[in-house]
């Protein structure tokens, strides 16, 4: 069982990330048994267009989401996946990305896992996978209006179902997250898909936004940009395998810039 640090006022519980796949699972979702890094970076991304718009982005009243304010978010793109183990060995191997740690919650370097989503990644570690795929970290506001299909008023992803293995990779009774006991290949769960076809907005693991943290959203930008102010924390969005944070579009929560753990991914995004 893995306990990460908790940081004030946030909540990520301890959870089981084991290397071995659980007995019962199902087999179409077995990983891959070999890396495949052949691709260049630009090659390796599937971009999706993200038309801009007008939304309200956070709610009211409610903690941290407060108060809930128009934003004008311009055209950008955004992966459709999350980041993978194979996604930062290929930028490992180019010089693009550093060294990860290798354990039993931090699967990077290991074949049998690389097509699973890329967890134990900080801030600075995912601003550079970005920037070696010709992208940049999303902003706050971006990745919120994404996960709203362009910012519709959607609980979730996929509309106000409650979650389940249906819909996103979580943790069930049995504490083996939907059939692995730590992050799936991304795009497992397609119902839980937006409509523009993005995978895994919700669970699987965390992702990293560009943004500090501020306690409510009191002057916060309005131009889909990026608050560079604010406190020593970055803000990570939809949640994770083995997190008892909420799955909604509008959750947020947050670590230091250099903290990691085994729920920890990213997902690039690109101006346009």
């Amino acid at each position: 069982m893995y306990a990460p640090r908790r940081p004030l006022l946030a909540t990520l519980v301890a959870f089981s990330l084991l290397g071995c796949r659980p007995s019962g699972a199902d087999e179409s979702e077995a990983p891959s048994d070999t890396f495949d890094t052949s691709a260049a970076a630009p090659e390796r991304v599937d971009w999706v267009e993200i038309a801009g718009g007008s939304f309200v982005m956070g709610s009211e009243p409610s903690n941290w989401e407060w108060p809930a304010h128009t934003v004008e978010v311009p055209d950008f793109a955004i992966m459709r996946t999350e980041v993978t183990a194979a996604d930062y060995v290929a930028c490992h191997e180019d010089g693009g990305c550093v060294e990860l740690p290798s354990s039993e919650q931090c699967f990077w370097a290991d074949s049998a896992a690389s097509d699973r989503a890329l967890t134990c990644v900080n801030w600075f570690q995912a601003v550079a996978f970005c920037e070696w795929a010709g992208g940049r970290l999303p902003t706050e506001s971006e990745w919120e209006f994404a996960a709203r299909s362009r910012g519709l008023d959607r609980e979730f992803p996929w509309g106000e179902q409650e979650p389940s293995c249906d819909y996103a990779v979580i943790d069930i009774p049995a504490g083996v997250g939907c059939g692995y006991g730590s992050a799936n290949p991304p795009c497992t769960r397609p119902a839980g898909n937006t409509e523009q076809g993005l995978c895994d907005m919700a669970g699987n693991v965390f992702e990293w936004v560009q943004d500090r943290m501020n306690w409510d959203y009191q002057g916060a930008p309005v131009d889909g940009s990026a608050w560079e102010t604010g406190l020593e924390f970055r803000v990570m969005r939809g949640g994770a395998v083995g997190s008892e944070q909420s799955l909604r579009t509008r959750e947020r929560t947050y670590h230091p810039d250099d903290f990691y753990y085994g729920g920890m991914g990213v997902r690039c995004a690109q101006s346009r």
